[in-house]
């Protein structure tokens, strides 16, 4: 249990006040002036889970991560608790209801607070939501298509293009069937031809077929000044794409994407089209091996069967975890995007926006120092020590032709003593500055 602590909290049972304030500076992105209740974001995003869950509760962890969770173990339903919990001694029952409205975003009862923190976390277009779209999130995480009305599909189409009518005809004749399914599995059967070309273009990995019009597609959701970002975080390229992609500038600004969610190698094949399906709804009809790794790499940092190299893969990814894994995968959680609270304030609201888009129109200079705040004291090396030593060869070893080398790499395979010492070199303060998208100036 003692990895816990340096996994997404970074604080022990016996956490000073400057640890509670780096754990809030790290997920909060507001560390000016962070109070008392403020520090206690990480423990309720993170613990979700008392010492005895719940039968709903272990329903919760299928919902949340797993969504394939039929015929999940004794050991599989402890993984919330291990995951986010970190500390479960004084979990409330409010507390351990916040998983399901985060990250299932099951919400019947949510309050209208709440309505505008999923809207603001996924839509990118909070000042002028429908009552339509605030269905949103359910919609796109609780992955229930098969009662989707007209509407929702509506939804899909505003929420990803941000700008319908011609200029979504105009990119019909590039459309695929299978589309949206593999970017959200929202509605595959009935989606317009519309539709369909948007979730190839924003998320699944095509983008030869770009057009201007496409191109404004991230202008419109991240603003004209990071438009590059959504190119580089969603669309998974790389700098040495194939031919067949055309784009091997895609990537020539920043280094950023092949830190961030990328995993991707040089040739892109069929199977990596289903990359959207697998890192966002994290299930697929008939995941093949190649496909498998990928989800494992992506954002749910896990297979069915996780392999010794693995497990030391996921503890260094997203959580940095320096212990043993389970054979379980009771771990599984904390590898996942939670950074959510039970208790959103006004100014946490804008935490799901931060911690999904990694930016906002204008990063103040307080928050382009995140990774100082997230890497200070003793965490400093653990950029260093999580992305090996020799940083400048992360992105030449990350991407690499044998894409087996991306996780020994970029995540290090790190031992347990290795995440703290003392000094943080140049070097590792600029893979922060890449590692972290709210540092990205285009």
């Amino acid at each position: 249990m003692r990895t816990f602590s340096h996994a997404h909290t970074l604080q022990t049972r016996a956490n000073s006040a400057d640890t509670r304030k780096l754990c809030s500076q790290a997920h909060t992105l507001q560390p000016r002036a962070h109070s008392a209740d403020k520090r206690t974001l990480c423990s309720l995003a993170h613990t979700l889970q008392p010492r005895a869950h719940s039968a709903a509760t272990r329903t919760l962890c299928s919902h949340a991560h797993n969504l394939q969770t039929r015929a999940h173990s004794a050991d599989t339903c402890t993984l919330c608790r291990h995951a986010h919990t970190l500390q479960p001694r004084a979990h409330s029952a409010d507390t351990r209801t916040l998983c399901r409205h985060v990250h299932t975003l099951q919400t019947r009862a949510h309050s209208a607070a709440t309505r505008t923190l999923c809207r603001q976390a996924h839509t990118l277009q909070p000042r002028a939501h429908s009552a339509d779209k605030r269905t949103l999130c359910r919609h796109a995480h609780t992955l229930q298509p098969r009662a989707h009305s007209a509407d929702t599909r509506t939804l899909c189409r505003h929420t990803h293009t941000l700008h319908g009518g011609p200029v979504a005809m105009l990119l019909s004749a590039l459309s695929g069937p299978s589309c949206c399914r593999r970017a959200h599995t929202l509605q595959p059967r009935s989606h317009s031809a519309a539709t369909l070309t948007l979730c190839r273009h924003a998320h699944t990995l095509q983008p030869r077929a770009h057009s201007a019009d496409t191109r404004t597609l991230c202008r419109h959701a991240h603003s004209a000044d990071t438009r590059t970002l959504c190119s580089h975080a969603h669309t998974l390229q790389t700098r040495a794409h194939s031919a067949d992609t055309d784009t091997h500038t895609i990537c020539r600004h920043s280094t950023q994407c092949r830190h961030v969610h990328t995993l991707q190698s040089r040739a892109h094949s069929v199977d990596m089209h289903t990359l959207c399906r697998n890192a966002d709804t994290l299930q697929t009809s008939a995941h093949s091996a190649a496909t498998r790794t990928l989800w494992r790499h992506a954002h749910t940092l896990q297979t069915c069967a996780h392999t010794a190299a693995t497990h030391t893969q996921c503890r260094h990814g997203y959580t940095q975890q320096t212990c043993a894994h389970s054979a379980a995968m009771r771990t599984h959680c904390r590898h996942a995007h939670t950074l959510q609270t039970c208790a959103h304030s006004a100014d946490t609201h804008t935490l799901c926006r931060h911690a999904h888009t990694l930016q906002t129109r204008a990063h103040s200079a307080a928050t382009r120092t995140l990774c100082s705040h997230v890497h200070t004291a003793n965490t400093r090396t653990l950029c260093r020590h999580a992305h090996s030593a020799d940083t400048s060869t992360l992105c030449r070893h990350a991407h690499s032709a044998d894409t087996s080398t991306l996780c020994s790499h970029a995540h290090t395979l790190q031992p347990l003593h290795t995440l703290q010492t003392c000094a943080h070199t140049a070097a590792t303060r600029t893979l922060s500055s890449h590692a972290h998208p709210a540092a990205l100036k285009v």
